[in-house]
C-alpha cells in the first residue's frame, strides 16, 4: 500500500501480471442471475476449470481462494460483465477491446481497496504490539475483515464479442451494507450488535485509511456478510468505492 501512495497513479497492469490458462463455464440465463443488475454490472454464476493447477503459484491468493480448497482445480464463483443502457434503457453490450478498460478499473478498486483495508489493520496491529508491551488491557471489539478474493479474466481470442469477466468469490446471501458511500454515519439499523459493531469499527478504518494516506483515499463503501471460518471470524466485504 505504501509503494501506492507513493505512487497515486498506480494501477492494475495486464501486462505486468502472470495469467493463468483457465476455461470459463459462465450461467447467462438472466433467471439465474446474482441479484438485480446494478448500475453499469450484471453477476452470473459460473465455474472457473484450470487447465494446469500446478500453475498456480503461492503468491496468486485471489487465484487460490476463487478455486475449490481441495484440489484447487475449480470453483463456483460469481462472474461480472460491464453493460450500459441505451437511449431505451436496455441493457447492452459492448465490445471486447471498449469492455478491458473497463473491467480493469473495476479490478483496480478492489486492488486499491484491498490495500487501504491491508493498511489499517497494519497500523492496528503495531498499536496493539505497543499497548502488550506496555502491559495495558486491550478492551476492544476488533474484527478482522477483507474483500472478495478476485480475478480478471481475459480471453484468449481477439474476437470482438468475447467478453472480459471480473471473477469474484461468492458471498451468499443475506449479506447487507455496513457503510453506504453517500452517507457521513455507518448504517444503524442492524438488529445483531455484533453487526453494529462491526459497521463501527469499518468507519473506524476510513479515519486510519484516510489520515495513514496523507488524506489520499479511503473505502466509502461497505457491505458483506460475516462468517465463521475455521481459525476466526471474519467479515467478507465485496463493494468497493475508494474516495
Amino acid at each position: 500500500m505504501r509503494a501506492i501512495i507513493k505512487k497515486p497513479n498506480s494501477f492494475f497492469q495486464v501486462e505486468n501480471g502472470v495469467g493463468i490458462s483457465a476455461s470459463l463455464v459462465v450461467v447467462t440465463n438472466a433467471t439465474k442471475m446474482l441479484g438485480p443488475a446494478g448500475g453499469f454490472k450484471m453477476a452470473h454464476p459460473g465455474r472457473l476449470f484450470l487447465v494446469d493447477p500446478r500453475a498456480v503459484t503461492s503468491q496468486q491468493s485471489s487465484l487460490c481462494m476463487l478455486l475449490n480448497q481441495e484440489n484447487r482445480q475449480y470453483g463456483e464463483i460469481a462472474v461480472k460483465r460491464w453493460f450500459y443502457r441505451d437511449h431505451k434503457s436496455k441493457r447492452q453490450r459492448m465490445t471486447q477491446q471498449d469492455e478491458l478498460p473497463k473491467m480493469i478499473i473495476e479490478a483496480d478498486c478492489l486492488y486499491w481497496a484491498s490495500a487501504l483495508l491491508r493498511l489499517a489493520f497494519e497500523y492496528i496491529d503495531v498499536v496493539l504490539a505497543k499497548r502488550k508491551e506496555q502491559g495495558d488491557p486491550i478492551m476492544l471489539f476488533i474484527t478482522r475483515q477483507r474483500f472478495v478474493a478476485a480475478a480478471l479474466a481475459i480471453p484468449a481470442t481477439t474476437n470482438a464479442e468475447a467478453a472480459v469477466y471480473l471473477l469474484e468469490e461468492v458471498i451468499n446471501k443475506p449479506f447487507w451494507k455496513y457503510i453506504v458511500n453517500h452517507q457521513l454515519e455507518p448504517v444503524a439499523t442492524f438488529k445483531s450488535q455484533r453487526d453494529r459493531q462491526i459497521a463501527l469499527f469499518l468507519s473506524f478504518t476510513q479515519h486510519v485509511q484516510y489520515l495513514q494516506t496523507s488524506r489520499i483515499a479511503f473505502v466509502s463503501d461497505y457491505q458483506g456478510k460475516h462468517s465463521i471460518w475455521p481459525i476466526s471470524g471474519f467479515t467478507c466485504l465485496r463493494s468497493v468505492y475508494c474516495m
